[in-house]
């Protein structure tokens, strides 16, 4: 980038980002020497980030049922994954928040998976054999169950995504990168 670099090449380096560089000016631009086209991650991408997204929470999501999800995300960009992750752990919170009915059970501790909590309470169905009528401001939260995570909970947070990049967007940056981008 012009006025930036020194002659033994310890200078500043600028990094720019854009979803939009049609719209830059020129001479900007031109400042600009390298311009690299990030595309949207691919499907073995998105399965990958899935994976990594969903690692910190508990989920009972199989590999076939993630490389499904995966291909569903096909158009997203990462921000757009992360944010379909972010409300679907949101779903379980809001099952004990809404539930009307809870039930004793038994759950994995944070300490391990061999150690288990007693009388934690879960939400259930109020037909549930074990259903004792409860709202979650009676609970202790240390009794409480957050419920796992689901591939229900992930489909339906997949019906309401925003995708931030649309495909005349998508189709503008490609036709951008092929006349103005970088070539090796």
């Amino acid at each position: 980038m012009d006025g930036v670099e020194d002659d033994d090449n310890t200078g500043v380096v600028v990094i720019g980002a854009t979803n939009t560089p049609w719209v830059l000016d020129k001479g900007f631009l031109r400042r600009f020497e390298q311009r690299i086209y990030v595309p949207l991650p691919e499907l073995q991408d998105r399965l990958d980030l899935l994976k990594i997204l969903l690692t910190k929470n508990s989920h009972n999501l199989t590999n076939a049922s993630l490389k499904d999800l995966a291909s569903k995300t096909r158009g997203c960009s990462c921000h757009d994954i992360k944010m379909v992750i972010k409300d679907a752990f949101r779903r379980p919170i809001s099952k004990v928040r809404t539930a009307t009915h809870f039930r004793k059970v038994s759950t994995p501790s944070h300490k391990g998976l061999n150690v288990l909590n007693h009388n934690m309470w879960e939400p259930c169905s109020p037909n549930d054999p074990h259903a004792q009528k409860k709202s979650w401001h009676d609970l202790d939260e240390h009794e409480t169950a957050i419920p796992l995570l689901t591939e229900h909970d992930l489909k339906e947070s997949l019906k309401n995504i925003i995708r931030t990049v649309d495909m005349v967007d998508l189709e503008k940056l490609e036709a951008f990168d092929r006349d103005f981008g970088q070539r090796e």
